[in-house]
């Protein structure tokens, strides 16, 4: 879901997979669960051509969650932010 007005805009997004049916166990991949994060993004664009602003926070919830090909079954990231300055010319 998005929302953009002038030069401000932000997002909600929700990333996930179904239980993955075909994996390689010779690879280490193995059968996991399905999941489902929650993230949300926003942006400012200060100048048209030179200068563009992006924050927003990932995995919201804080879910607990591994993909079919992660080794181990390490889990990823749980919930972070991050800022991104982009300059363009």
């Amino acid at each position: 879901m998005q929302f953009k007005k002038r030069k401000f805009g932000s997002e909600l997004r929700i990333q996930g997979n179904l239980m993955h049916p075909y994996y390689a166990p010779n690879y280490g991949e193995v059968k996991k669960p399905y999941y489902a994060i929650l993230n949300f993004g926003s942006h400012y664009i200060f100048n048209r051509y030179t200068f563009n602003l992006k924050m927003g926070i990932e995995n919201i919830l804080d879910s607990e969650y591994t993909t079919f090909a992660d080794r181990n079954t390490i889990p990823r990231m749980g919930r972070n932010g991050f800022t991104n300055v982009l300059f363009s010319f």
